[in-house]
Formats: structure tokens, C-alpha cells, sequence
């Protein structure tokens, strides 16, 4: 029927032409749900920065979540590993977290 909504909030003509697209709908919302619960669970963060980084692609997003997990945990080194990762997968060219040269540790 034109019109009608699906189960995720979609109009089903746009889950009939794409449904892989409105999985990964899905997935954000649900992501976006858990934060707004719980907003110091710095492994759903985590999870959902890995995700703004591999599916959507989002690197200053992915970036941001990141830093906000190791933020929730500092002491956590997972975080730190994850985003480190994430730097030197990407090249941190255009990273918003300043980072030092080398010329500037001596």
C-alpha cells in the first residue's frame, strides 16, 4: 500500500527497493536508543563508532564516539587500542584530536 510506514519507521516502498539500507537504519537507531540510556557505556560508544566508521563511513563521527569512550573509561585500554586502530586505518590525517609530531616531542 503507498503510503504505509514498516515496522522501522520507513516508508515499505523504501525497505522493498533497499532493505540492506534500512538495516543499517535499523542498527543506528538502536545504537542511538542504548547512548540515550545509558550514556557512560563506553562499549556500546565503542561499538557504535566502530560502526560509524566501517558502514556509514562517518569518520568525524567515528572519531567523536571514540573519543567519548575512552572519556567513560579511561582506564580502559581496549578504547584507547580501538581508536588507535581506528587513527592508523584511516591515516588520522584529518584527526580532531591533536596530535603530536615528532618534532615536537624533543
Amino acid at each position: 500500500m503507498v503510503g504505509e510506514i514498516c515496522n522501522i519507521g520507513l516508508p515499505c516502498e523504501m525497505y522493498k527497493a533497499c532493505p540492506k539500507l534500512c538495516l543499517i537504519y535499523r542498527a543506528e537507531e538502536c545504537f542511538k536508543r542504548a547512548i540515550q540510556l545509558d550514556p557512560g557505556d563506553a562499549e556500546v560508544i565503542s561499538q557504535y563508532a566502530n560502526f560509524l566508521w566501517l558502514v556509514r563511513e562517518d569518520l568525524w563521527g567515528a572519531e567523536e564516539r571514540f573519543q567519548q569512550a575512552m572519556a567513560a573509561e579511561p582506564e580502559n585500554s581496549f578504547h584507547a587500542s580501538r581508536y588507535a586502530s581506528f587513527l592508523w586505518n584511516t591515516g588520522a590525517e584529518d584527526t580532531c584530536y591533536p596530535l603530536d609530531s615528532p618534532q615536537d616531542m624533543t
